[in-house]
C-alpha cells in the first residue's frame, strides 16, 4: 500500500458527525479523535479525480492528478475495503465515490442493504446525522 496517498488523521472535513458512530462505549470524545483515514482518503480521491476529469475535459495534458487519483483509490482499497466498510456512510461513499471495484459493487451495495435493514429496523430507513438535515 503506498501510504504516502493516504489521508490519516482523527480530523477530517469529511464527515464529522457520521450517525452510528458515538465512539467506543457511547463515547463521542473517543470518536472525534479516533483516526478516519478511512474517511480523508476517500475525500482525497474523490477531490484529486474531480480535478483529473476537470483537467482532461479542458484539454490539459500532462497533469498528474489522474495518476495520483488512481495511487489514492488503490491505497484506500487496500487498506480500507475490507476493513473501513462497518458503517452504512462508509458504504454509500465508497460506492458513490468510484472507490469500489466493479466486480464488488454488487457484494458492498447487498452489504450495505443489510446493514440499513439490521440497523434501521422496521421501515429500513437510512440513518442520518440529522445535522443541516430536513427532519
Amino acid at each position: 500500500m503506498s501510504r504516502d496517498v493516504l489521508w490519516d488523521g482523527s480530523f477530517h472535513w469529511g464527515e464529522w458527525c457520521e450517525p452510528g458512530e458515538p465512539g467506543p462505549a457511547g463515547d463521542p470524545i473517543a470518536w472525534f479523535t479516533a483516526d478516519k483515514g478511512e474517511v480523508g482518503t476517500a475525500y482525497l480521491y474523490r477531490s484529486v479525480s474531480t480535478l483529473a476529469t476537470i483537467a482532461g475535459e479542458r484539454g490539459i495534458a500532462g497533469t498528474p492528478y489522474a495518476e495520483i487519483a488512481v495511487r489514492i483509490r488503490d491505497a484506500w482499497r487496500t487498506g480500507f475495503l475490507d476493513t473501513g466498510m462497518r458503517t452504512q456512510a462508509n458504504r454509500v461513499r465508497a460506492l458513490a465515490f468510484g472507490l469500489v471495484p466493479a466486480e464488488r459493487r454488487a457484494e458492498i451495495a447487498d452489504r450495505l442493504v443489510a446493514l440499513v435493514r439490521d440497523t434501521a429496523g422496521p421501515g429500513h430507513t437510512v440513518m442520518r446525522t440529522g445535522a443541516g438535515e430536513p427532519g
